[in-house]
């Protein structure tokens, strides 16, 4: 099933899901298009719309620069240190849509829709959409479920709230990075003071200095992911995806698989109101969030809250299964509200069963090969794939998500074959896949 082919280092599926065209004529700022920020011009052009994109800084973080596509806009706005200049210049735009294409853009993204009175998710809750603290600090405020957690900027600020609460495993994490960069599970005082090293006045993977490390209790219970839409304040929940990851101890933690789950799942329905409860108390009134939870013993919890796509995901690859990807659905948000609503009144639903699969190196060096990829290519259920390192290219052993070298998505009709081919596909990475000179 699928289309076989493979690019490197970006997979571009032959199958599209293309929005219908439409004649419609107007402008859309898109605010720094990475990751799976990339896939939004394209279909925003093919409404009919100019392109144009903002760069919210004057040096695209390393971990994004190869995603940006900047031929895809009709220009490129970057350098702005003032944001009165930059308001006043896109203003001369007459823009009808400004969306963040990825976590680095969202907060001047809020800044440059509300000044400029197109459909926003206003600034009130910006900064608290990208903390990892305060989002849990609303959440306590108005009663919903949250984590314990303390911010801190000494290691024995941390050893001391640990003592107090005595917790069986705390998370540390940068307040403000993206990918699991930094999230490091820990056991014992040693682990985290590892841990808190690896964290505290580093870089992160946003290019961002972590003056802070924030100390959350880890929260037992497996791991979803909620990928939704809104308009107009109305909420649609799109896909729910249940999320393996690989804990590396002080070393770090690494996705390792998203299985899109079956409208009939327990799990849809328990977290369906959690998530719509999160959404209005982070005032999302419009565009695409991914939220990020565990369902305890105690019900659904938040992990945390990202108002953008669902990242490193193939939006051909979804729309096989769903019919519509996370990319199509927010520019809808924005382009065409009533549709949004409209399924928001239809159950969650689709016919196909997807696995959403992380490469994994296992060590530094150089990529000489994959010999295994035929193989791959060849199971049943094989749909497409996204290699992020080109054959001669420097490959570094997989610790989180800026770290894994490719995904491949197998999407079947069934769960036996899905099944089946995921674990012939591990078995395939264990032996054959990759060929590297360590």
């Amino acid at each position: 099933m699928g289309a076989k082919g493979l690019s490197r280092p970006e997979e571009i599926s032959p199958r599209s899901n293309r929005t219908q065209q439409m004649a419609v004529t107007g402008k859309c700022i898109v605010v720094d298009a990475y990751c799976t920020g990339r896939h939004l011009a394209p279909v925003i052009t093919e409404l009919g719309f100019d392109c144009i994109h903002v760069q919210s800084s004057d040096r695209i973080a390393p971990v994004y620069s190869d995603s940006f596509q900047p031929t895809t806009f009709r220009s490129n706005l970057k350098g702005w240190s003032d944001l009165d200049a930059l308001s006043s210049t896109l203003e001369k735009y007459s823009p009808d849509y400004i969306i963040a294409g990825s976590d680095t853009g969202l907060e001047l993204a809020d800044y440059l829709s509300d000044r400029l009175g197109l459909p926003s998710n206003g600034t009130r809750k910006s900064e608290a959409r990208r903390s990892k603290y305060l989002m849990h600090e609303i959440l306590r405020q108005l009663g919903l479920k949250c984590t314990r957690q303390t911010r801190a900027s000494s290691l024995n600020e941390v050893l001391e709230w640990r003592e107090l609460l005595q917790p069986a495993a705390v998370v540390l994490k940068p307040e403000r990075s993206s990918g699991s960069d930094g999230v490091t599970i820990c056991k014992s005082a040693q682990e985290i003071r590892c841990g808190f090293e690896r964290i505290y006045y580093r870089l992160n993977a946003l290019s961002f200095v972590n003056d802070t490390v924030i100390a959350q209790v880890f929260l037992e219970g497996p791991e979803y992911i909620v990928n939704t839409v809104s308009a107009e304040g109305t909420h649609f929940i799109a896909e729910v995806w249940r999320s393996n990851r690989r804990h590396l101890g002080t070393e770090g933690t690494t996705p390792y698989m998203q299985e899109l789950l079956p409208p009939d799942h327990e799990t849809v329905k328990a977290v369906t109101p959690y998530v719509e409860d999160v959404l209005d108390a982070f005032e999302i009134r419009v565009g695409a969030a991914q939220i990020e939870l565990v369902v305890t013993a105690a019900g659904p919890v938040l992990i945390e809250i990202n108002p953008r796509m669902h990242e490193m995901i193939i939006p051909q690859s979804v729309a096989a299964a769903t019919g519509t990807n996370h990319v199509n659905l927010t520019v809808e948000a924005y382009t065409a509200p009533d549709k949004i609503k409209a399924r928001a009144e239809r159950p969650y639903g689709f016919d196909k069963r997807m696995l959403h699969v992380f490469l994994g190196s296992p060590a530094d060096g150089i990529l000489l090969d994959m010999p295994g990829l035929d193989d791959i290519k060849r199971l049943d259920s094989f749909y497409c794939a996204h290699i992020c390192t080109q054959l001669g290219a420097p490959i570094s052993k997989t610790k989180n998500k800026f770290t894994v070298c490719g995904v491949i998505d197998l999407v079947a009709d069934n769960e036996f074959a899905l099944t089946r081919d995921y674990q012939l596909l591990r078995e395939i990475e264990a032996t054959s896949l990759f060929r590297i000179q360590e």
